[in-house]
Order: structure tokens, then C-alpha cells, then sequence
């Protein structure tokens, strides 16, 4: 599953989509992490979300448990891939 995000002002950031923008790609990234509970991109897209303090679930310790967690999957997947 890919989850696309697209602005549409070049000088636009993730502060300035609206709260439904913020809600969809976080019931998406959750979607994912439903099938893949270890998948270390959507688990830091997620945490970066509820760390954008204009989102309407803004928390920047729920935001640290999941990049936290993103860098548990990454440092795992490394290690399992690097071995022959």
C-alpha cells in the first residue's frame, strides 16, 4: 500500500493542510501498520505527523514512542538483511 500526500502551493508545508489531510493520512499510515506493525517508513511518517503541532492530534510524546519505535524496526531490519 503507498500513501501519497500532494500540495498544491509549491511554498506549502504539512502545517498547512487542513485537519481532515492530517486525519486521512494517519487512519492510512495506521492502515499499513496494521498489516506490517514493523514497517519503520510509516512508523516515522506517523511519528512526524503527531508531532506537527497544527494536527489535530498533536503529541509529542506519542511522536517519540513511534519514532522510537520506527528506529527499533529499522535497526532490526538492517541487521536481518545484512546477513547472507
Amino acid at each position: 500500500m503507498q500513501v501519497l500526500l500532494t500540495l498544491s502551493c509549491s511554498d506549502a508545508t504539512l502545517t498547512d493542510f487542513p485537519s481532515a489531510q492530517f486525519n486521512a493520512a494517519k487512519e492510512s499510515y495506521e492502515r499499513v501498520l496494521q498489516e506490517n506493525p514493523a514497517h519503520a517508513k510509516v512508523l516515522q511518517q506517523l511519528g512526524g505527523l503527531y508531532h506537527r503541532s497544527r494536527a489535530p492530534f498533536y503529541n509529542p510524546e506519542i511522536s517519540v514512542q513511534i519514532l522510537t519505535k520506527s528506529l527499533e524496526s529499522g535497526v532490526s531490519h538492517r541487521a536481518v538483511s545484512s546477513h547472507p
